[in-house]
């Protein structure tokens, strides 16, 4: 949003929701020692695929991007339901505003590139 559409307002909501995010991760990190159960060196999802690799635009590449953050967020939304429903709620409201900015971003994207 910062560099290839020099769009203050998008960049400015993937900022804020960026910023929500690492304030709920904190929170859930001091109460369980996430890092600690991270074992780099046998993680199964470590590999690149190879159609990871290829992207037709940016709008190709936000896309590719935002789908991984909504899987994450519904992920941490709903193993936060059993910790802490305000966690479970941030996420989800991180969610759904990561909706309406990626739908905002992919029309001017789009329109930027002619598509």
């Amino acid at each position: 949003m910062r560099f290839f559409l020099n769009d203050r307002k998008l960049q400015g909501s993937f900022k804020a929701m960026r910023h929500g995010l690492k304030k709920l991760n904190k929170a859930i990190a001091l109460k369980c020692d996430v890092l600690l159960s991270r074992n780099v060196r046998t993680d199964v999802g470590k590999k690149t695929k190879r159609e990871d690799m290829r992207r037709k635009g940016f709008d190709d590449v936000l896309l590719a991007n935002t789908q991984r953050v909504k899987e994450s967020l519904r992920s941490l939304e709903e193993i936060t339901k059993l910790l802490d429903p305000l966690w479970s709620d941030g996420f989800k409201r991180l969610r759904f505003k990561l909706y309406t900015a990626e739908k905002e971003a992919v029309k001017k994207i789009r329109k930027a590139e002619n598509k």
